[in-house]
């Protein structure tokens, strides 16, 4: 079941009596808080059992595809148009740092450094989790779709859209690890600490993969 179904949007009313949700981006789920996002710019938050918390009306027009949370830091983490990214406090819902950022519409929290990922044009940004400021580069070249991050090996994927490879980075010192063709038109790269494996979407479709074939 979508979250567009699961809550009911006709009920959800801001205190100017406008729709909550008239033209919903994105919705996703955090433990028993969910949140949505607007073209608006809007960032609304629910209970387990979809009462509206919050909401939250950010400066950008719209808002990007993609949330990130971390519950160890207290963030949310949302790219908004144009090129800013924002790190919203979860409660209470709040803009706690903002700066303006080129591409940046995919991020992951690393609370273990207290950092966030970011992609950017040319590069990984990894940025402090509480200001976004830019702690440091890791150049990768141009055309990061999408990257998630390995908390058991610190080491970092790298979704390249336009060669269709995963490259493969380690955080701390931001040497390339490896990579591996995976297909065109690569889109997603999910890393699950679970199973131990990366999983990635392309036009190829998608791959389980295992993290070991990156060690030398």
């Amino acid at each position: 079941m979508s979250l567009r179904r699961e809550i009911p949007f006709g009920n959800a009313v801001k205190a100017k009596g406008e729709p909550a949700f008239n033209g919903f981006r994105i919705g996703a789920a955090w433990k028993d808080q969910k949140y949505v996002g607007t073209f608006r710019g809007s960032v609304f938050s629910f209970n387990n059992s979809n009462a509206p918390i919050a909401d939250l009306k950010l400066p950008s027009i719209l808002l990007y595809n993609q949330f990130s949370f971390s519950q160890e830091l207290n963030r949310v983490y949302t790219p908004g148009f144009p090129l800013r990214l924002y790190a919203l406090s979860m409660t209470p819902l709040e803009v706690k740092a903002h700066r303006c950022l080129l591409a940046g519409m995919w991020t992951v929290p690393v609370p273990e450094r207290n950092e966030v990922l970011a992609n950017g044009a040319f590069s990984v940004l990894v940025l402090d989790s509480d200001t976004l400021e830019t702690k440091k580069r890791i150049f990768t070249g141009f055309g990061i779709r999408c990257l998630d991050y390995d908390p058991v090996r610190d080491w970092i994927y790298v979704a390249k859209y336009f060669e269709g490879k995963l490259k493969v980075y380690d955080c701390a010192s931001g040497e390339k690890i490896g990579e591996l063709e995976v297909g065109p038109l690569l889109r997603c790269v999910c890393y699950s600490p679970a199973k131990d494996c990366i999983y990635t979407g392309s036009a190829a479709g998608v791959l389980e993969i295992s993290p070991e074939v990156f060690k030398h």
